[in-house]
């Protein structure tokens, strides 16, 4: 397959090592306006993986490792030789795959609301309906379904204008982007080895209620580390970052400031 350029947004935010933020399914680099805003004293990075946002999706469809491969020519078109990659449950995915293809690029690894292991059998069966089904009928169903999954009751009670855009967010995206991104998670293999052999620092953040990804595999994912920290954030769901954005903001500002670079 043939890798195609990302969409992405650099900021000149300082200097040091840049911090690199991958978005998860079925969103886009938006998804991190509350972290793009903060003054991070280094540079912030922001791609739109393949197919989502505004970058093309591949003709062939793109694996977990394609979109690792495509982060880092992302990186080489805009000069950073080494970066502090931060990914969210799918984006998390990309982020281990890259862990395991280029590891020396990694000078630290934040691993927000996602998992280490690869799917069971059920979960991969429900990955390969929803994308038959999106095929068919659009992505307005698995936007309903996934609105009340991602987010905890109360953001889904008393925000409704993080629910609305959240919505907005999901249903911009490409149905055929969207159906191979499933189909590319159901795929990817477990990232449990080599997150173990990682020698960088590694933040793993969890929200509370989070039932997607679950704060008990993600205590397991700091604990596989050889220099893990962890991290859960009260009142929030899967969507961590938006939902509760000052204390995940707060964790990730005290592991940076922990790194040299």
């Amino acid at each position: 397959m043939a890798l195609v350029p990302l969409e992405s947004r650099l900021s000149a935010g300082g200097a040091g090592i840049p911090v690199t933020f991958i978005h998860g399914f079925p969103l886009d680099g938006r998804m991190w306006a509350p972290q793009e805003s903060v003054a991070w004293g280094r540079p912030v990075l922001i791609p739109d993986l393949a197919g989502f946002g505004a970058s093309p999706w591949p003709e062939g469809g793109a694996s977990i490792e394609d979109q690792a491969r495509m982060v880092a020519s992302t990186l080489d078109e805009r000069g950073v030789e080494r970066t502090i990659l931060c990914g969210f449950s799918m984006g998390g995915y990309v982020a281990l795959a890259a862990a395991a293809l280029f590891p020396e690029r990694l000078a630290a690894l934040v691993l927000v609301d996602t998992r280490a292991a690869a799917d069971g059998a059920e979960t991969k069966a429900a990955r390969e309906q929803a994308a038959a089904r999106i095929l068919k009928e659009g992505t307005g169903f698995l936007v309903d379904d996934m609105l009340g999954k991602v987010l905890c009751r109360k953001t889904l009670e008393e925000n409704g204008a993080l629910v609305s855009r959240v919505r907005a967010l999901m249903a911009a995206q490409k149905p055929d982007a969207m159906a191979g991104a499933l189909l590319a998670m159901r795929d990817r293999p477990s990232r449990e080895e080599a997150l173990g052999r990682l020698a960088c620092p590694v933040l793993v953040i969890v929200g509370a209620e989070d039932s997607f990804t679950p704060p008990a595999e993600a205590r397991a994912m700091a604990a596989m580390a050889k220099d893990g920290h962890l991290v859960e954030v009260s009142g929030a769901g899967h969507l961590s970052n938006m939902e509760a954005p000052e204390a995940v903001n707060s964790a990730l500002m005290t592991f940076l400031k922990r790194l040299s670079g």
